[in-house]
């Protein structure tokens, strides 16, 4: 029995002396390090920028703006503003369709040639329109009157008129009309081309405080009295348009009137007639008119006329008298 004591004991002390042993080295000495390489990595110096989602390339915002009327907008963009009103296109074909045509924002076309002196017999007015263009189909198409009291067309406070293409005057025969072929009073912007007025009327075409005219390409011949007269208007611009044969008055007469410009034009007086109260030759004048590149060809007793107001360059003069070979 001592001896299985002795036994156990020894056991027990040698077991006390391992542990003893394993926690000195523990505390005592460094852990084996291993033998397998180390890279050693460094930070960047300037730290590496952070990821941040990919965005789609997106066009730039503009900033919101206030919407413009529709003819502010064509103005800003092309320098015109349309007219709000749209412009209808009416065929014509008899005297009843033309009187009935009439209107603003529009544009007769005649088909056929009319005589107005067939369903009236009274000066038509137009008073108050806008936007008017009266054309004939072809260069053959002719707006008359025949009776010798009446003025084929009277405008009176109208906007932006174009009349072209027409042949218009009192019938052929009537000498000693009282009355004219085209009227303007208190207009704006209107506009004559490719048209052949003639008389026998009083004058051919007046205007009275009328103002940003154009006529070109244009015939105005055998008038009794004027051919073109202009008062109290201004900026009156006539280009390639011959004048022929006043036969008793004067061709140009203007007053009180600014800015009238005559280009590429000729006038061919055949004015016979020596009557003291018809005094006036080619150019009856109170105000300043321009002349230029025109041809001024007169037999008239009387001659030019007044000269004193016009301003010429490039213009060329021919007076031959009556008897003159």
């Amino acid at each position: 029995m001592k001896h299985v004591k002795l036994l156990l004991a020894l056991i027990v002390v040698v077991l006390i002396g391992i542990s003893t042993s394993e926690i000195v080295l523990a505390q005592g000495k460094k852990k084996p390090t291993s033998k397998i390489p180390v890279k050693t990595v460094k930070p960047a110096t300037n730290p590496a920028p952070k990821a941040t989602p990919k965005q789609e390339n997106k066009p730039a915002m503009k900033p919101k703006q206030e919407k413009k009327p529709a003819a502010r907008r064509e103005a800003e963009g092309k320098g015109q503003v349309k007219s709000p009103s749209k412009t209808n296109t009416i065929n014509v074909y008899s005297e009843e369709q033309f009187l009935k045509a009439l209107g603003s924002n529009r544009t007769i076309v005649l088909q056929n040639s009319l005589n107005l002196s067939n369903i009236i017999d009274y000066n038509l007015v137009l008073s108050g329109y806008s936007n008017l263009t009266i054309i004939g189909k072809n260069s053959s198409i002719s707006l008359i009157v025949s009776t010798t009291m009446v003025t084929i067309l009277s405008f009176e406070s109208c906007d932006n008129i174009t009349i072209s293409n027409l042949n218009m005057g009192h019938a052929e025969g009537n000498n000693g009309c009282s009355e004219g072929v085209l009227v303007f009073t208190d207009c704006s912007r209107v506009n004559l081309s490719n048209c052949d007025i003639y008389g026998c009327g009083w004058f051919g075409v007046r205007f009275n405080n009328t103002h940003n005219v154009d006529c070109i390409n244009s015939v105005i011949h055998d008038c009794d009295y004027d051919m073109f007269e202009i008062n109290n208007s201004s900026n009156i611009r006539i280009k390639n348009t011959i004048f022929n044969e006043s036969w008793t008055g004067t061709m140009i007469r203007a007053s009180e009137s600014r800015k009238i410009q005559f280009i590429d034009c000729s006038f061919i007086d055949k004015n016979n007639v020596e009557q003291d109260f018809y005094p006036q030759g080619c150019f009856d004048l109170n105000c300043n008119i321009t002349l230029t590149n025109c041809t001024i060809r007169t037999t008239s007793t009387f001659g030019y006329g007044d000269t004193n107001f016009i301003k010429q360059s490039g213009c060329k003069w021919y007076n031959q008298k009556p008897n003159d070979n």
